[in-house]
Protein backbone atom coordinates (compact mmCIF):
# COMPACT_ATOMS: atom_id res chain seq x y z
CA UNK A 1 0.00 0.00 0.00
CA UNK A 2 1.33 3.44 -0.95
CA UNK A 3 1.95 5.69 2.03
CA UNK A 4 0.18 9.08 2.04
CA UNK A 5 2.54 11.75 0.78
CA UNK A 6 4.93 9.30 -0.87
CA UNK A 7 6.21 10.28 -4.32
CA UNK A 8 4.34 7.37 -5.88
CA UNK A 9 1.05 8.87 -4.75
CA UNK A 10 1.61 12.47 -5.88
CA UNK A 11 0.66 13.07 -9.52
CA UNK A 12 3.33 14.31 -11.89
CA UNK A 13 1.03 16.63 -13.83
CA UNK A 14 -0.75 19.42 -11.95
CA UNK A 15 -3.37 21.53 -13.72
CA UNK A 16 -3.85 24.94 -12.11
CA UNK A 17 -6.84 27.22 -12.69
CA UNK A 18 -7.48 30.91 -12.24
CA UNK A 19 -10.76 32.79 -11.80
CA UNK A 20 -11.60 32.83 -15.51
CA UNK A 21 -10.59 29.25 -16.22
CA UNK A 22 -12.44 27.80 -13.25
CA UNK A 23 -15.58 29.77 -14.08
CA UNK A 24 -15.55 28.27 -17.56
CA UNK A 25 -15.05 24.75 -16.27
CA UNK A 26 -18.09 24.82 -13.97
CA UNK A 27 -20.26 27.28 -15.88
CA UNK A 28 -23.94 26.91 -15.11
CA UNK A 29 -23.40 24.55 -12.21
CA UNK A 30 -22.37 21.60 -14.37
CA UNK A 31 -18.96 20.34 -15.52
CA UNK A 32 -17.98 21.72 -18.92
CA UNK A 33 -17.18 19.31 -21.78
CA UNK A 34 -13.54 20.43 -21.50
CA UNK A 35 -13.39 19.49 -17.82
CA UNK A 36 -15.02 16.13 -18.49
CA UNK A 37 -12.55 15.40 -21.30
CA UNK A 38 -9.51 16.47 -19.27
CA UNK A 39 -10.51 14.28 -16.33
CA UNK A 40 -11.06 11.36 -18.68
CA UNK A 41 -7.69 11.90 -20.37
CA UNK A 42 -5.67 12.33 -17.18
CA UNK A 43 -7.36 10.16 -14.58
CA UNK A 44 -5.33 9.50 -11.45
CA UNK A 45 -2.17 10.75 -13.17
CA UNK A 46 -3.21 14.39 -12.79
CA UNK A 47 -4.04 16.77 -9.97
CA UNK A 48 -6.64 19.48 -10.55
CA UNK A 49 -5.91 22.60 -8.51
CA UNK A 50 -9.04 24.58 -7.69
CA UNK A 51 -7.54 28.06 -7.61
CA UNK A 52 -9.63 31.23 -7.89
CA UNK A 53 -7.95 34.01 -5.88
CA UNK A 54 -10.71 36.51 -6.66
CA UNK A 55 -13.55 34.32 -5.42
CA UNK A 56 -15.10 34.05 -2.00
CA UNK A 57 -15.17 30.75 -0.17
CA UNK A 58 -18.79 29.95 -0.96
CA UNK A 59 -18.31 30.25 -4.69
CA UNK A 60 -15.14 28.17 -4.59
CA UNK A 61 -16.95 25.50 -2.58
CA UNK A 62 -19.78 25.34 -5.12
CA UNK A 63 -17.27 25.06 -7.95
CA UNK A 64 -15.49 22.29 -6.09
CA UNK A 65 -18.69 20.31 -5.71
CA UNK A 66 -19.25 20.52 -9.46
CA UNK A 67 -15.65 19.65 -10.37
CA UNK A 68 -15.65 16.75 -7.92
CA UNK A 69 -18.11 14.80 -10.07
CA UNK A 70 -15.91 14.17 -13.12
CA UNK A 71 -12.77 14.19 -10.98
CA UNK A 72 -14.14 11.45 -8.75
CA UNK A 73 -15.42 9.42 -11.69
CA UNK A 74 -11.94 9.27 -13.23
CA UNK A 75 -9.70 9.30 -10.16
CA UNK A 76 -8.37 12.84 -10.64
CA UNK A 77 -6.74 14.24 -7.48
CA UNK A 78 -8.51 17.39 -6.31
CA UNK A 79 -6.37 20.05 -4.64
CA UNK A 80 -7.78 23.26 -3.16
CA UNK A 81 -5.42 26.21 -3.34
CA UNK A 82 -5.05 28.43 -0.28
CA UNK A 83 -8.49 27.78 1.26
CA UNK A 84 -8.08 25.10 3.89
CA UNK A 85 -11.62 25.78 5.08
CA UNK A 86 -13.02 25.06 1.63
CA UNK A 87 -10.96 21.88 1.35
CA UNK A 88 -12.36 20.58 4.64
CA UNK A 89 -15.91 21.56 3.69
CA UNK A 90 -15.54 19.78 0.35
CA UNK A 91 -14.22 16.65 1.99
CA UNK A 92 -17.20 16.62 4.34
CA UNK A 93 -19.59 16.47 1.38
CA UNK A 94 -20.91 12.98 0.58
CA UNK A 95 -18.95 11.19 -2.10
CA UNK A 96 -16.28 13.89 -2.53
CA UNK A 97 -12.59 12.98 -2.41
CA UNK A 98 -10.08 15.76 -1.75
CA UNK A 99 -6.40 15.01 -2.19
CA UNK A 100 -4.82 18.06 -0.60
CA UNK A 101 -4.36 21.79 -0.18
CA UNK A 102 -1.83 24.08 -1.88
CA UNK A 103 -0.46 26.91 0.24
CA UNK A 104 1.03 30.18 -1.04
CA UNK A 105 2.58 33.22 0.57
CA UNK A 106 -0.73 34.54 1.86
CA UNK A 107 -1.88 31.18 3.21
CA UNK A 108 -1.49 29.83 6.70
CA UNK A 109 1.95 28.27 7.31
CA UNK A 110 2.10 24.55 6.47
CA UNK A 111 2.92 23.64 10.07
CA UNK A 112 -0.21 25.36 11.36
CA UNK A 113 -2.30 23.74 8.65
CA UNK A 114 -0.91 20.34 9.60
CA UNK A 115 -2.16 20.86 13.16
CA UNK A 116 -5.61 21.79 11.85
CA UNK A 117 -5.75 18.81 9.51
CA UNK A 118 -4.56 16.36 12.15
CA UNK A 119 -7.22 17.67 14.51
CA UNK A 120 -9.91 17.28 11.85
CA UNK A 121 -8.65 13.80 11.05
CA UNK A 122 -8.82 12.83 14.72
CA UNK A 123 -12.45 13.88 14.90
CA UNK A 124 -13.23 11.98 11.71
CA UNK A 125 -11.60 8.84 13.07
CA UNK A 126 -13.88 9.09 16.06
CA UNK A 127 -16.93 9.51 13.84
CA UNK A 128 -19.19 6.90 12.24
CA UNK A 129 -17.33 6.81 8.91
CA UNK A 130 -13.90 6.23 10.41
CA UNK A 131 -12.11 8.39 7.82
CA UNK A 132 -8.39 7.80 8.22
CA UNK A 133 -6.81 9.89 5.50
CA UNK A 134 -5.42 13.35 6.12
CA UNK A 135 -5.14 15.89 3.32
CA UNK A 136 -1.71 16.33 1.81
CA UNK A 137 -0.08 19.75 2.00
CA UNK A 138 1.59 21.41 -0.95
CA UNK A 139 3.71 24.53 -0.51
CA UNK A 140 4.66 27.09 -3.15
CA UNK A 141 8.30 28.18 -2.88
CA UNK A 142 10.61 30.29 -4.98
CA UNK A 143 10.11 33.19 -7.33
CA UNK A 144 11.97 34.54 -10.33
CA UNK A 145 15.72 34.57 -10.88
CA UNK A 146 16.10 38.05 -9.39
CA UNK A 147 14.63 36.98 -6.06
CA UNK A 148 17.06 35.91 -3.36
CA UNK A 149 14.58 33.41 -1.89
CA UNK A 150 16.15 29.96 -1.71
CA UNK A 151 13.40 27.39 -2.39
CA UNK A 152 15.17 24.70 -0.37
CA UNK A 153 15.52 26.96 2.69
CA UNK A 154 11.95 28.23 2.34
CA UNK A 155 10.47 24.73 2.32
CA UNK A 156 8.47 23.89 5.43
CA UNK A 157 9.05 20.41 6.89
CA UNK A 158 5.29 19.98 7.21
CA UNK A 159 4.82 20.12 3.42
CA UNK A 160 4.25 16.84 1.57
CA UNK A 161 5.20 18.32 -1.81
CA UNK A 162 6.56 21.61 -3.13
CA UNK A 163 5.64 23.69 -6.16
CA UNK A 164 8.82 25.46 -7.27
CA UNK A 165 9.08 28.36 -9.72
CA UNK A 166 9.07 30.49 -11.72
CA UNK A 167 11.35 28.27 -13.83
CA UNK A 168 10.99 30.09 -17.17
CA UNK A 169 9.77 33.61 -17.92
CA UNK A 170 6.05 33.99 -18.47
CA UNK A 171 3.95 36.59 -20.23
CA UNK A 172 2.20 37.41 -16.94
CA UNK A 173 5.53 38.54 -15.41
CA UNK A 174 7.48 40.01 -18.36
CA UNK A 175 10.12 41.68 -16.20
CA UNK A 176 11.03 38.62 -14.18
CA UNK A 177 13.70 36.18 -15.21
CA UNK A 178 13.10 32.49 -14.72
CA UNK A 179 15.47 30.45 -12.60
CA UNK A 180 15.66 27.62 -15.10
CA UNK A 181 14.90 24.03 -14.09
CA UNK A 182 17.90 23.85 -11.73
CA UNK A 183 15.74 25.41 -8.99
CA UNK A 184 13.87 22.13 -8.45
CA UNK A 185 17.10 20.36 -7.48
CA UNK A 186 19.44 22.95 -6.06
CA UNK A 187 19.91 22.61 -2.31
CA UNK A 188 17.43 19.77 -1.86
CA UNK A 189 18.68 16.58 -0.25
CA UNK A 190 17.52 13.04 -1.05
CA UNK A 191 14.89 13.17 1.72
CA UNK A 192 13.28 16.38 0.45
CA UNK A 193 9.60 16.16 -0.56
CA UNK A 194 8.73 15.81 -4.25
CA UNK A 195 9.07 19.05 -6.22
CA UNK A 196 6.70 20.20 -8.95
CA UNK A 197 8.14 22.77 -11.36
CA UNK A 198 5.99 25.67 -12.56
CA UNK A 199 6.41 28.63 -14.87
CA UNK A 200 6.51 28.73 -18.66
CA UNK A 201 6.43 24.96 -19.02
CA UNK A 202 5.46 23.27 -22.26
CA UNK A 203 5.96 19.58 -23.13
CA UNK A 204 9.47 20.22 -24.46
CA UNK A 205 10.53 21.51 -21.03
CA UNK A 206 9.28 18.54 -19.03
CA UNK A 207 12.47 16.50 -19.44
CA UNK A 208 14.80 19.27 -18.16
CA UNK A 209 12.63 19.65 -15.04
CA UNK A 210 12.73 15.94 -14.23
CA UNK A 211 16.42 15.66 -15.06
CA UNK A 212 17.13 18.48 -12.60
CA UNK A 213 15.39 16.56 -9.82
CA UNK A 214 11.74 17.51 -10.25
CA UNK A 215 8.91 15.06 -9.64
CA UNK A 216 6.56 16.69 -12.12
CA UNK A 217 5.22 19.92 -13.60
CA UNK A 218 2.33 22.33 -13.07
CA UNK A 219 0.68 24.23 -15.91
CA UNK A 220 -2.20 26.61 -16.44
CA UNK A 221 -2.44 28.00 -19.97
CA UNK A 222 -0.32 25.17 -21.31
CA UNK A 223 -3.53 23.13 -21.05
CA UNK A 224 -6.50 25.44 -20.59
CA UNK A 225 -5.56 27.89 -23.39
CA UNK A 226 -5.28 25.08 -25.92
CA UNK A 227 -8.06 24.42 -28.41
CA UNK A 228 -8.22 20.83 -27.14
CA UNK A 229 -7.23 20.77 -23.44
CA UNK A 230 -7.57 16.99 -23.22
CA UNK A 231 -5.13 16.53 -26.09
CA UNK A 232 -2.74 18.90 -24.31
CA UNK A 233 -2.96 16.73 -21.20
CA UNK A 234 -2.09 13.70 -23.30
CA UNK A 235 0.95 15.49 -24.74
CA UNK A 236 2.20 16.41 -21.28
CA UNK A 237 1.70 12.87 -20.01
CA UNK A 238 3.59 11.50 -23.00
CA UNK A 239 6.42 13.95 -22.33
CA UNK A 240 6.50 12.80 -18.70
CA UNK A 241 6.63 9.15 -19.74
CA UNK A 242 9.52 9.86 -22.09
CA UNK A 243 11.38 11.95 -19.51
CA UNK A 244 11.06 9.32 -16.79
CA UNK A 245 13.37 7.10 -18.79
CA UNK A 246 16.08 9.76 -18.58
CA UNK A 247 15.67 11.35 -15.15
CA UNK A 248 17.99 10.27 -12.30
CA UNK A 249 16.65 8.78 -9.10
CA UNK A 250 17.17 11.55 -6.47
CA UNK A 251 17.31 8.93 -3.70
CA UNK A 252 20.29 7.25 -5.38
CA UNK A 253 21.90 10.20 -7.14
CA UNK A 254 21.14 13.49 -5.35
CA UNK A 255 20.94 16.32 -7.85
CA UNK A 256 23.68 18.92 -7.69
CA UNK A 257 23.38 22.37 -9.20
CA UNK A 258 23.08 21.89 -12.97
CA UNK A 259 24.50 24.38 -15.42
CA UNK A 260 22.35 27.49 -15.92
CA UNK A 261 19.56 26.95 -18.38
CA UNK A 262 20.03 28.95 -21.58
CA UNK A 263 16.31 29.35 -22.26
CA UNK A 264 15.56 32.60 -20.49
CA UNK A 265 13.29 34.26 -23.06
CA UNK A 266 9.52 33.89 -23.10
CA UNK A 267 8.21 31.88 -26.01
CA UNK A 268 4.69 31.44 -27.36
CA UNK A 269 4.73 27.87 -26.06
CA UNK A 270 5.54 29.02 -22.56
CA UNK A 271 2.16 30.54 -21.90
CA UNK A 272 1.80 32.63 -18.77
CA UNK A 273 1.82 30.32 -15.82
CA UNK A 274 1.04 31.91 -12.46
CA UNK A 275 3.96 32.57 -10.14
CA UNK A 276 3.76 30.69 -6.82
CA UNK A 277 5.57 33.49 -5.00
CA UNK A 278 2.99 36.20 -5.64
CA UNK A 279 -0.49 36.75 -4.18
CA UNK A 280 -2.18 35.98 -7.51
CA UNK A 281 -0.51 32.62 -7.67
CA UNK A 282 -1.16 29.37 -5.84
CA UNK A 283 -2.24 31.14 -2.73
CA UNK A 284 -4.24 34.30 -3.10
CA UNK A 285 -7.31 34.03 -0.93
CA UNK A 286 -9.88 36.79 -1.46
Amino acid sequence: MTAPGSPEEIPRLHLVTDDEVLAGLVDGGAPSPALEAVCRAGGSRIALHLRAPGWDGGRLLRAGLVAAKPAGAHGVRLVVNDRVDVALALRAAPGVEVFGVQLGRRSLPPGEVRVLLDDARGRELAGPDGLARSLLIGQSVGRGGDDDLDPARAADPAADFLVVGTLWPTASHPGRRGTGPRAVGRGFGPQAPPRIGIGGIDPSRVAPVLTAGGHGVAVLRGVWAEVDPAAAVTRFLQALDEALGQAPDPAKDPVQDPAPDPAQDPSPESGSEPDPGTPDEHGGSP
